[in-house]
């Protein structure tokens, strides 16, 4: 069936392009009308101060008025450290009462190159690969675009990306997928970068 005449809405983030290193320019080029909206709905006012450092917003607008905890930030140099990373935070998210289909670990790259990858269980609760009951889902940014959790810990964010603004992308997607609880681990595969410079660059402490 052929429809013509028709209206056509687009609704999407520019800083959420991800799947190339450049946003795509077909919008702003083809678009009749556009209305930019600001404010942040998705996430608690820490968590999206947290983000607004990520990518260009107005930040006055960006931050909504609904409170909860502080995203926290771990820094880890090999599979072991982010193992008892992720375990601390699904006993962390469990003592808060969340079950485990509300928690989901991120990563910013593919999930079989992770640490993460290698264990079934994480404090005695199983991971999966996609969402189910009882079980936490750990899957890649990308993959998980669109969705969201309660809980969030995003893993793999590297120390040499730091400059990257595809990976600063990636990191603000994952980020915003987070509901009520974020937490982050930094992979630290380099020394010439220093812990507080990354965080600063990430807008994170």
């Amino acid at each position: 069936m052929e429809v013509n005449n028709g209206i056509f809405y687009t609704f999407y983030d520019r800083n959420q392009a991800i799947m190339k290193k450049e946003p795509s320019q077909w919008i702003d080029e083809h678009a009749d009308c556009r209305l930019v909206l600001y404010r942040n709905c998705r996430n608690t006012s820490e968590i999206a101060k947290l983000i607004s450092g990520l990518v260009p917003v107005r930040e006055e607008s960006y931050i909504n008025d609904i409170h909860g905890n502080q995203p926290k930030c771990f820094v880890y140099k090999d599979g072991k450290e982010l193992q008892a990373i992720a375990a601390n935070f699904v006993k962390d998210m469990l003592k808060n009462g969340l079950k485990p289909e509300d928690m989901a670990i991120l990563s910013i790259h593919r999930t079989e190159t992770n640490p993460l990858h290698e264990v079934a269980t994480l404090a005695g609760v199983p991971i999966s690969g996609k969402r189910e009951q009882n079980k936490i889902w750990f899957t890649s940014i990308r993959k998980f675009k669109g969705l969201e959790a309660q809980a969030v810990l995003i893993v793999d964010f590297r120390f040499s990306e730091a400059d990257s603004e595809l990976a600063r992308r990636i990191f603000y997607v994952g980020c915003s997928r987070a509901n009520a609880y974020l937490q982050v681990a930094l992979f630290k595969d380099t020394e010439e970068i220093k812990d507080a410079e990354l965080l600063g660059k990430l807008g994170i402490g």
